[in-house]
């Protein structure tokens, strides 16, 4: 197979077609007539088999682990999710895992998002709001009685003070980290002082309390990113088919969740923040002071990226390459501290990382 630019190249150039025909003959699989690769915005190893399943390798992941987590949401009707298939712990002739799910309808919101019009895109953002409210209603009562049923309870998880401590963490120290940034993006001929400086009037000014509730405690998907969300198009009605990627089930409040829509679509028109809240709250309230929240927790999700990319790149050099993702993660938070440089285009995992 090809290389395509993204982790996981030097298995796909000693990976065959032979090889994808070998395994799924071996799961029973007819041979596939159309092989096509996972798209750019997803660091997956994975291939779409005639629209019908979707092989993908654990090369940097746990493959059990995930097969287990689809296996609890199966029991779990208010989150579509794509069905396993079969897995192998070490394909015997690759030396790696694999699973084969079913390919869930429809098309990744990333890449939905660009063929629609104004007016769809109203329509499709209710319908994920509405959604991400349904799934969020799971409480851990819910999904504990899932994993018993699925006989695999381990990837239940309360995570709501593993959450708010993060977020106390993050907001006490964000301070400091402000210190020596412009220093660290001239490294990479990136000027940087006079964001730094907007920076340490945001963090000095009344925020609202990083881990006061939004929503409330539910389940919400630990890696909310939009090629990470499948949604089915059928006339002028859209539905969300599959939640992908899921590391755990993890229940706790959806703050993070909303905010990662936030700074990827829903800020870039108030009337799309709106659409998103009208069908969310079909299931929950949003907060008075909703927007306000948001903003601060865009601007504490754009600064925690640029701060983990500089670690990255300053660690290792071979990510100079990440400088682009640097720049659009930089271009977004500038936006944030001053609306009058506020991005106005939706800025996607291929724009922003990783990949």
């Amino acid at each position: 197979m090809e290389r395509i630019g993204r982790p996981g190249d030097d298995f796909r150039a000693r990976l065959s077609v032979a090889d994808i025909e070998r395994i799924c003959r071996s799961q029973g699989i007819a041979k596939p007539d159309k092989i096509v690769s996972e798209q750019r915005g997803n660091e997956m190893v994975a291939y779409h088999l005639d629209d019908t399943y979707l092989l993908s390798f654990g090369l940097s992941d746990c493959t059990q682990r995930k097969v287990e987590v689809l296996r609890v949401l199966e029991h779990l009707p208010a989150i579509p999710s794509p069905k396993v298939i079969a897995w192998s712990e070490r394909d015997p002739d690759l030396q790696v895992p694999y699973m084969i799910v079913e390919r869930c309808p429809g098309s990744r919101l990333d890449m939905l998002w660009e063929e629609c019009g104004p007016e769809e895109r109203l329509r499709l953002l209710r319908a994920q709001g509405e959604s991400m409210g349904r799934y969020h209603t799971i409480t851990l009562a819910d999904a504990q009685a899932a994993a018993r049923r699925a006989g695999v309870e381990q990837w239940v998880v309360d995570a709501s003070e593993h959450q708010s401590c993060r977020a106390r963490a993050f907001r006490r120290e964000a301070p400091n980290s402000l210190e020596h940034l412009g220093t660290r993006l001239e490294h990479w001929e990136i000027g940087g002082s006079s964001l730094a400086a907007l920076l340490e009037k945001h963090y000095a000014c009344g925020l609202p309390a990083p881990d006061e509730p939004f929503v409330g405690s539910g389940l919400f998907h630990t890696e909310p990113f939009a090629e990470h969300f499948i949604v089915e198009r059928t006339g002028n009605a859209f539905r969300l088919s599959g939640c992908v990627d899921m590391e755990e089930c993890a229940i706790a409040d959806s703050f993070d969740e909303i905010v990662e829509m936030f700074v990827s679509i829903l800020a870039l028109d108030k009337r799309y923040l709106a659409a998103f809240r009208e069908g969310y709250e079909q299931w929950f309230s949003f907060p008075s002071d909703a927007e306000r929240r948001l903003l601060a927790g865009a601007v504490d999700h754009d600064l925690s990226n640029v701060l983990w990319l500089l670690d990255t790149m300053e660690e290792r050099p071979e990510w100079s390459f990440a400088r682009s993702w640097l720049f659009g993660h930089l271009q977004r938070l500038e936006g944030w501290i001053d609306n009058q440089k506020r991005v106005d285009k939706a800025l996607f995992r291929k724009d922003v990382g990783p990949w």
